[in-house]
């Protein structure tokens, strides 16, 4: 899931440049991912979990939702290979 997750994350950021993401990871073996869009200042994933796939399979789905709104976007995850 983190490929596909990077995979979709890539697409939409070629579309839209303002889009973010910071991934961590702390001593308590936990991940951190923030994926946000800069220029509307919209926080579309921020969440925690010690399971990096399950974190970027949140994500993904978080990111699908707010590709959703634009028309642009409506068919990248689509064409995803």
């Amino acid at each position: 899931m983190v490929e596909r997750f990077l995979k979709l994350y890539e697409a939409y950021h070629y579309i839209k440049p303002s889009l973010r993401m910071e991934l961590t990871n702390n001593n308590n073996e936990d991940w951190w991912l923030t994926v946000y869009h800069a220029d509307s200042e919209t926080v579309i994933f921020d969440e925690n979990d010690t399971s990096l796939h399950l974190l970027c399979a949140r994500a993904y789905i978080a990111l699908v939702e707010w590709a959703s709104n634009f028309k642009n976007l409506e068919d990248v995850e689509a064409n995803l290979k």
